[in-house]
């Protein structure tokens, strides 16, 4: 089984970018680590960073009504791929592919609670 949800915010405002006759919005959640208190003091670093790629009918909606530190939950499953980099290197990523996503809430306290999956949309 491979599946993964996720509840942090946009480190970014998310663009959509054109892929052949598809769209894919590349963003990163920022997910806080659950630490108590004690523990924050002593880390090096309370959150992790997660990518993900949401693409066309999502990636548009995430454009759209997101901006960066909204809080936001994506469920989908974990992917890898390999790229070759401009100094010729292979680069290894790991990305949770966005199958579902909640708009919780915005940077600035509205409350935006929505979700959205493929089986929601009209086309």
């Amino acid at each position: 089984m491979n599946k993964v949800c996720l509840v942090g915010r946009l480190t970014h405002d998310v663009n959509v970018n054109e892929v052949g006759e598809n769209r894919v919005a590349k963003f990163t959640v920022a997910v806080d680590r659950g630490l108590s208190k004690e523990a924050k003091e002593n880390a090096k670093q309370t959150a992790d960073f997660i990518r993900c790629n949401a693409w066309n009918a999502k990636a548009d909606l995430i454009e759209k009504y997101t901006h960066k530190g909204d809080q936001i939950g994506v469920s989908g499953k974990i992917q890898t791929d390999t790229y070759e980099n401009a100094d010729g290197k292979k680069v290894n990523v790991t990305f949770v592919l966005v199958e579902n996503i909640d708009l919780l809430s915005s940077k600035r306290g509205q409350q935006n609670t929505f979700s959205v999956s493929e089986d929601d949309l009209p086309f």
